[in-house]
């Protein structure tokens, strides 16, 4: 009696590769509704995905650069502390 393989390792024989369990789905950004591809970074924030551009958009508009330079441990000072009298 002749038993056919299972599907996947029919096309893990013929391929190489087991079939995906499911399609890859396409990622927009939530705010400019770009697609975004595989390989590009995202970043989510409150549950959006968002691009780099995007990203950059809401942060600018979020925080002050002081925050964001403490966020970082970014040392801030006044310009007086570096002044030459």
């Amino acid at each position: 009696m002749n038993i056919p393989d299972h599907p996947d390792i029919a096309k893990t024989m013929a391929t190489g590769y087991p079939k995906p369990e499911r399609e890859p789905s396409v990622v927009h950004c939530a705010d400019c509704r770009r697609e975004i591809s595989r390989c590009e970074m995202v970043f989510e924030w409150d549950n959006d995905i968002l691009c780099e551009d995007c990203c950059r958009d809401r942060i600018n508009e979020n925080f002050t650069v002081g925050e964001v330079a403490k966020a970082l441990q970014i040392i801030g000072r006044y310009a007086e502390d570096f002044a030459y009298v």
